[in-house]
């Protein structure tokens, strides 16, 4: 009995020792690096050790931050289904000083070589990094360019200019970081007021009238021009016949007629035949 007591209790042990190891493993998941970090100590602080996939063992004293080394989208928009419930879209204003927003997507990931970097700059996990860090120069950003650019600018090809400039910066600002940045781009239009907005369209509906009267315009003006350079060249055709007339000319006209006419004639009908300016009458009997 006792002995069966004592293997009871060992089994027992060794259960508990079993699930206190794996409960002070921590996983790494494929497609992310982990750093080591001794929490106390003389020697405490990030160490040299960045592992791969895999379960580790985390006992007192000992944490791993797990960073993404693949890419991922982190969208901040002003719904509440979409990223967070609370609205995260960036606000700027244009140089006129109006108030607009926009929703952002940025895809980025973990420098495989430099998560340790990544850690020791930030001490936080990713997504604080990308919500805190990131957010705010991505902010700066925004209204550092938008402040230079005109409403009608940013409604239409400015747009791009300006999160172009926007990826430019922040992209720079991480460069050794150890958190590349790959894109930013935009998930919704540039959202101004109402009132601003029904006014930036009807000035474009404007505009495209304008330029359809001034097609119509520039199209009736080519039709005139086309008119007026065809009765030129009638005209300068009819006076280069006229000038071409010569008596000698109406003569011969006469004579080619005559001959036509007698070579045609069947010497039984009696024709009149009119030439030129003179009227003259052929008449041809049977018996001459």
């Amino acid at each position: 009995m006792r002995k069966a007591a004592r293997f009871f209790v060992i089994m027992v042990l060794l259960i508990v020792f079993i699930a206190i190891g794996i409960s002070s493993c921590v996983k790494i998941p494929a497609g992310y690096q982990g750093v080591k970090v001794k929490l106390y100590g003389d020697n405490k602080g990030i160490q040299n050790e960045v592992v791969g996939p895999g379960r580790y063992f985390e006992g007192i004293g000992i944490e791993y931050f797990k960073y993404p080394v693949f890419t991922n989208m982190y969208p901040f928009t002003q719904s509440a289904v979409e990223g967070s419930i609370t609205d995260e879209a960036f606000y700027f204003q244009t140089k006129e000083g109006i108030k607009c927003n926009a929703d952002i997507g940025v895809q980025c990931k973990a420098d495989p070589g430099k998560v340790n970097v990544l850690f020791n700059r930030y001490r936080e996990p990713m997504v604080n990094i990308i919500k805190t860090y990131l957010r705010a120069e991505i902010r700066d950003a925004f209204n550092r360019y938008a402040s230079s650019m005109s409403v009608d600018s940013l409604y239409s090809n400015g747009k791009i200019s300006l999160i172009n400039h926007v990826l430019d910066t922040v992209t720079t600002k991480f460069s050794d970081s150890g958190l590349i940045i790959e894109n930013i781009t935009f998930l919704s239009d540039i959202r101004f007021p109402e009132a601003i907005q029904q006014g930036i369209i009807d000035k474009m509906a404007a505009s495209q009238r304008a330029m359809q009267r001034e097609n119509e315009l520039r199209e009736a003006r080519a039709m005139a021009e086309k008119t007026v350079i065809q009765a030129k060249a009638q005209a300068d055709a009819n006076r280069i016949k006229m000038t071409s007339i010569t008596p000698q000319l109406i003569e011969w006209e006469r004579l080619q007629m005559q001959k036509n006419f007698i070579d045609k004639w069947n010497g039984s009908s009696v024709p009149q035949y009119l030439a030129g300016n003179n009227q003259f009458n052929l008449l041809f009997n049977a018996g001459k």
